[in-house]
């Protein structure tokens, strides 16, 4: 049996406006790169902001995982017209990545294949080959988690139409109550 690469989760009531906290960080990469947390980032070009994991986005999570989440870190990502984000994979210390729209439209992610050859090494590859390869197009929701396996799946953002928020939460295997 194949474990799915991406899914939906039920949708979620009650949330809050996302607090972001700290600065604007600046995603200003021409070339593909590894980096320390186990990610390999393509090209890209986009903002990002801490975001504020707080209770209810912990009981949105839980409701739709099931489970108390394990949350490593949260993004705020700010998409302008023009920015994107090359194909790439997640930390490798993530379980899940769980992606929600925080605007009422947003272009779509590109999930990729997986493929058996996902290694940091072809995934470089491809990113300096192919930054924006076919895969499936999936519309991110205001009120629907997807979860994605970001550290086996390979995904991109190719260039925004317009400005839109992307929250990513990355998620590890077990939970924040033991």
């Amino acid at each position: 049996m194949t474990q799915a690469s991406f899914w939906f989760g039920p949708e979620v009531t009650g949330l809050q406006p996302v607090a972001e906290i700290g600065a604007f960080l600046t995603v200003d990469a021409d070339f593909p790169s590894a980096r320390e947390d186990g990610s390999i980032l393509g090209a890209a070009r986009h903002r990002v902001r801490e975001a504020r994991v707080d209770a209810t986005l912990r009981a949105a999570l839980r409701r739709s995982q099931g489970r108390e989440p394990h949350v490593i870190s949260g993004w705020v990502n700010h998409y302008a017209a023009g920015d994107f984000a090359a194909v790439h994979h997640d930390r490798q210390d993530s379980a899940l990545t769980a992606l929600l729209a925080l605007d009422e439209t947003a272009d779509p992610l590109v999930i990729c294949p997986p493929t058996a050859r996902n290694t940091d090494l072809s995934v470089l590859e491809q990113a300096r080959n192919d930054p924006f390869p076919p895969g499936e197009r999936v519309i991110l929701e205001r009120h629907r988690f997807l979860f994605l396996r970001g550290a086996l799946t390979p995904h991109h953002r190719p260039p925004a139409t317009r400005a839109y928020r992307v929250l990513a939460i990355t998620l590890g295997g077990g939970s924040d109550d033991g």
